[in-house]
């Protein structure tokens, strides 16, 4: 089923208020062109939603019925009524629903054919939110804006090179990428994985193994239960109340975890660009291995098993009898390892740089 049969299409021409100021004696007239989509199509809970767009906002959030309602709006400003016209009907959208999935599309090109047939004065705005039943998979793919989801019980895909990322209070594996803006996770249930070269990634209140990777900012995990796997070029790392694995690395800044579960795997923490502050309960039990070309090395537990060197820049040894592997390195800054109740460690654990 096309949107060109079954889609309404409403488009108006609006022309923008000519402002007299002084010293100025001729203005230029914009035109926009607006087109707006509205669909309800009955499906039924555990499909999916396949939306791929050159265009704009994605928005998904969940209703109580079965049908999915999508709302798109594309605006198109160009230097006459025509070309905008145009340039809407070489992008037609598509919406239709087969073996049970909703495809919502727009025909693409490349930017490059939109500006040398448009100008450079081209100028659109899309938004396109969808409500879907509360069991749903999404796969989301945008070029040119954000895309946030609310509320499924699914699998979340989520891709764009022109926006941020943020996806909420979703119950299923979760996969983010952009290269365009910051990733947002909160209250998710299932592995998740966030992927940006242009933004930092915050997640909390997760459970399941945890992959953040950035290349320009910083990284904040809060209340998580579950591996992490952060990496960044381009800012510092902070771990709020972590119960699981970490393995953490960083050139751009330093490190600071509080861990509230006794490790069962190894842990790794390195950076070349700051300091190092690790939190662990008092009765932990990890092999340390910690070393610092930019500092010194503090451990606040009893640690009759550790051995450090003259300068104290280097510390191994087992603590409360050993255990898995806990690696810690720094050509930044200084390390400290502390003890106690984690709630009262997060506030006097602050990296020494």
């Amino acid at each position: 089923m096309s949107c060109s049969r079954f889609a309404r299409f409403t488009r108006c021409r609006a022309l923008a208020f000519t402002v007299a100021l002084p010293l100025v004696c001729a203005a230029t007239a914009f035109s926009e062109t607006v087109e707006k989509i509205d669909r309800t199509l009955e499906t039924r809970p555990g499909g999916k939603l396949v939306v791929d767009i050159q265009t704009g906002h994605i928005e998904v959030t969940t209703g109580s019925s079965s049908a999915v309602t999508i709302e798109f709006e594309r605006k198109v400003r160009a230097s006459s009524k025509a070309k905008e016209e145009q340039y809407l009907a070489e992008r037609p959208v598509t919406i239709e629903a087969r073996d049970g999935k909703i495809y919502v599309r727009e025909q693409k090109q490349s930017s490059s054919s939109v500006w040398s047939l448009f100008g450079r004065g081209t100028r659109v705005d899309a938004k396109c939110k969808i409500v879907v039943p509360t069991e749903f998979d999404a796969e989301l793919d945008t070029s040119g804006g954000g895309i946030k989801v609310i509320g499924l019980v699914g699998e979340v895909e989520a891709d764009t090179s022109g926006g941020s990322i943020t996806i909420e209070d979703v119950a299923g594996k979760v996969e983010a990428d952009t290269s365009g803006g910051g990733i947002v996770f909160k209250n998710i249930r299932g592995d998740a994985v966030a992927d940006t070269s242009g933004g930092s990634i915050k997640s909390e209140n997760g459970i399941g193994r945890l992959s953040a990777d950035t290349s320009g900012g910083r990284i904040h995990v809060k209340d998580h239960k579950g591996d992490i796997d952060a990496e960044t070029s381009g800012g510092g790392i902070s771990l709020e109340r972590i119960a699981g694995n970490v393995r953490a690395e960083t050139s751009g800044g330093g490190i600071d975890a509080v861990i509230l579960s006794l490790p069962t795997g190894p842990s790794r923490l390195s950076t070349s660009g700051g300091g190092i502050a690790v939190t662990l309960p008092a009765d932990s039990a990890v092999n340390l291995d910690a070393s610092t070309s930019g500092g010194s090395v503090r451990v606040d537990f009893e640690v009759p098993g550790v051995e450090f060197n003259k300068r104290r820049t280097e510390a191994r040894g087992p603590i409360n009898g050993g255990g898995p592997a806990l690696s810690l390195s720094t050509s930044g800054g200084s390390i400290r390892v502390l003890q106690g109740s984690p709630a009262d460690a997060a506030s006097t654990a602050k990296v020494e740089r």
